[in-house]
């Protein structure tokens, strides 16, 4: 079953940031008159390039959980995981080492094959968690706790 990436506020606000940047590296370049063309050319292309990285990943970040795997994709950058090196799962989880496949925070943490770490961002976390449960039920389960200063 394939799985959507959630895109919050906060990456939707980075990507619009980096739209402008890249936007405004462009039109500067082609309006510059004192550099020659084989350089705005190619500073211009590099930047479109990058751009085109950045939607690429923003549009296509997705997850995928198969009877044997579970399979991640953003963009240009993919892998997979087997599903029994998966030990365990925490819900509603931010985490800031080891891979990072997700366009929101408050995800889930996926722990495999000893100590590594990647982070998914799933649409919904209990839908993720639920069909991964029906696929193995080896997997520990762990809801992360918030706490509030008072």
């Amino acid at each position: 079953m394939k799985f959507k990436s959630r895109i919050d506020k906060t990456f939707i606000f980075i990507f619009c940031l980096l739209s402008l940047l890249f936007g405004i590296l462009i039109s500067q370049n082609l309006l510059m008159m004192n550099f020659s063309e084989t350089y705005v050319f190619v500073l211009a292309t590099i930047v479109a390039s990058l751009w085109l990285l950045v939607i690429w990943i923003f549009l296509d970040t997705s997850y995928k959980i198969t009877d044997r795997k579970v399979s991640y994709r953003s963009g240009p950058f993919y892998g997979n995981i087997p599903l029994e090196q998966i030990k365990k799962v925490m819900l509603d989880k931010t985490s800031w080492k080891g891979k990072k496949i997700a366009l929101a925070k408050k995800g889930l943490v996926l722990i495999y094959n000893g100590d590594k770490e990647i982070y998914f961002a799933p649409k919904t976390n209990d839908s993720f968690v639920e069909y991964l449960k029906k696929v193995t039920s080896d997997i520990v389960i762990e809801q992360n706790q918030f706490h509030s200063l008072k």
